[in-house]
């Protein structure tokens, strides 16, 4: 029997637990959450306390999402899951299966194929800083990532430990570290540099028979920053949304 890890991560009060549905112990599943609040409990998540080292609060979260723990090596098969999707046990183990020997297995995402329409999604939700993301789109341009090159929904994905390359999960949370948050604009630069063989499903994120998707907490995205963010004008929204079409319009 394959050794399976799940796991997720809550810092900054962002979501709360949710338990996995029709759990059965002894199925070799172990479940861990990664947090900094340890008031958090759980009946079948192992609560594993870390300390924010990011003002984002998102970065600190993400940080544990795509360099795991030490522990995951130990183990066949790890799956990332967002706070907010909730695990349906006895299913889960169906979506894992689809890796089928790949280092990784990713859901395309559902409404874009493109890092350039993610970049200006992102900007128009006010998920970043504006120039942050249209500095970044810029860096991938001039490194040649394409138009419709793909894209994938990160809240739920998988990573087989035995073989997948570790330097590329490095690449992945320093572009997530160094440039805008959202991982989504990140991985597929990621995994063309290393050239990642990876399974890809067409599954919808938000409504799949593996797991539930639920609100996060906040009504706003306000940067989920610790101290007060700082605020940008309408004018650098604007700005860089041409910018980045301007440069999708010439990314031949």
């Amino acid at each position: 029997m394959a050794k399976i890890a799940i796991f997720t991560a809550i810092f900054g009060d962002k979501d709360e637990i949710r338990e996995p549905l029709k759990y059965v112990s002894g199925n070799g599943i172990d479940y861990f959450l990664i947090t900094d609040n340890k008031k958090l409990t759980s009946s079948v998540y192992s609560i594993i306390i870390k300390e924010s080292t990011y003002d984002d609060i998102t970065k600190n979260a993400r940080y544990y999402k795509v360099k795991g723990l030490e522990i995951f090596k130990e183990y066949d098969y790890v799956l990332w899951h967002d706070a907010n999707i909730q695990i349906i046990d006895d299913k889960i183990k169906n979506f894992i299966s689809e890796i089928k020997n790949k280092e990784a297995l990713f859901i395309r995402h559902s409404e874009r194929n493109c890092v350039f329409d993610e970049a200006i999604k992102c900007i128009e939700l006010e998920k970043d800083y504006p120039f942050k993301i249209l500095k970044q789109i810029f860096y991938y341009y001039k490194r040649g990532v394409k138009n419709n090159a793909g894209l994938y929904a990160t809240g739920l994905f998988v990573l087989n430990m035995k073989i997948v390359n570790h330097e590329f999960l490095s690449l992945w949370w320093n572009e997530i570290k160094n440039k805008s948050r959202r991982d989504q604009l990140s991985l597929p630069y990621a995994l063309s540099v290393y050239n990642i063989q990876s399974n890809v499903v067409e599954e919808n994120i938000w409504n799949n028979e593996y797991s539930i998707f639920h609100s996060h907490r906040y009504k706003a995205y306000n940067f989920l920053s610790r101290e007060k963010p700082k605020g940008y004008s309408k004018a650098s929204k604007k700005t860089a949304i041409f910018l980045i079409r301007l440069l999708k319009k010439i990314n031949r």
